[in-house]
């Protein structure tokens, strides 16, 4: 039952969030589920920028986003797309 952490909480209405290390860039995934649906959205930053009122903006290099149905399917899926990724909650 290893993932029974991650699982209760995207049942209960909860986003989770992992930041995976790659070789060149850091990845953001977040994980939902809604309307029976849990939702893998990751991305990778390029770079930020200041703009002339002090507000970060951020420019997004590459992303990414798949719906699964099933749970079992969403983790295998999580393992092969980041395999240093911690799943521990």
């Amino acid at each position: 039952m290893k993932f029974k952490k991650l699982f209760l909480r995207l049942k209960n209405g909860k986003q989770v969030n992992f930041y995976v290390q790659g070789d060149d860039d850091s990845v953001t995934v977040e994980v939902t589920y809604k309307n029976d649906t849990f939702t893998l959205y990751s991305y990778v930053f390029e770079g930020e920028e200041v703009t002339d009122d002090l507000k970060f903006v951020q420019y997004i290099k590459e992303e990414f986003t798949a719906d699964f149905s099933d749970f079992n399917a969403l983790i295998v899926d999580l393992m092969r797309r980041f395999p240093k990724i911690n799943l521990d909650i």
